[in-house]
């Protein structure tokens, strides 16, 4: 089961999936609205840089570009 979700939600990114990644990073409801927005916070809003250099790091690791 894990294999199929991590391969459909590869496909409705349009990305390669990581045939056995060590770990991990699941972003949940990162919207504008929870950082930003109405429901945003301060704190919400510290963390996007943070996490989009994560993000970029793993997938460049994983990659190899």
């Amino acid at each position: 089961m894990v294999t199929f979700v991590k391969n459909f939600i590869c496909q409705m990114q349009g990305i390669k999936p990581v045939e056995s990644p060590d770990c991990y990073l699941i972003v949940v409801d990162m919207q504008n609205d929870f950082v930003s927005g109405a429901l945003g916070t301060k704190e919400a809003e510290s963390i996007v840089n943070a996490v989009a250099n994560k993000a970029l790091c793993s997938w460049h690791k994983k990659d190899g570009s």
